[in-house]
């Protein structure tokens, strides 16, 4: 039975950052519709709506501290 929850939840963090990857390989520049995606992704994938407004508003001042311009850029904060 845990084996089915490992699988499960592997497959779920697997499938979140597939989507953010085709994101962040598609939309080159970070603005708002950039990281309006992200939260939806978030949200869509079961992260839940606190959570992810937290993600993106620390994203958002790593973004703004680093001076990120491109959504590449922002991968391994992603990751990290």
């Amino acid at each position: 039975m845990l084996g089915k929850l490992k699988k499960g939840l592997s497959k779920t963090r697997e499938g979140l950052v597939g989507k953010i990857t085709k994101i962040i390989k598609t939309r080159k520049k970070i603005d708002a519709e950039f990281l309006n995606e992200i939260e939806e992704i978030l949200i869509s994938g079961d992260i839940g709506v606190d959570e992810s407004l937290q993600i993106i508003e620390e994203l958002k001042a790593e973004i703004k501290k680093q001076g990120y311009q491109n959504s590449v850029d922002i991968l391994a904060v992603l990751k990290g």
